[in-house]
């Protein structure tokens, strides 16, 4: 149970040190999109590209976690991948 909660606990920290960063990363992009000039493509895709993957690793370790502790899993399972 103390695993639960250490992850838990590294989790909110992490998320409170960097949603700041977050938030400006989110409005950059979403400025760069909203421009929609052919050159910013490519920035589009790897920014996307690496949203989803990142995405896909929390999906993994949300997965695993729960797994471990059995608990029910109320998320959708990545369509990308199965482990």
């Amino acid at each position: 149970m103390s695993e639960v909660a250490d992850t838990s606990n590294a989790a909110g920290v992490i998320h409170a040190q960097t949603e700041k960063l977050m938030r400006k990363s989110r409005e950059a992009l979403d400025a760069i999109y909203l421009k929609r000039r052919p050159q910013d493509s490519l920035t589009i895709f790897v920014a996307s590209y690496i949203l989803l993957h990142n995405l896909e690793a929390i999906f993994k370790r949300e997965r695993g976690l729960a797994r471990r502790t059995r608990a029910p899993v109320r998320f959708c399972v990545s369509p990308w991948r199965q482990n």
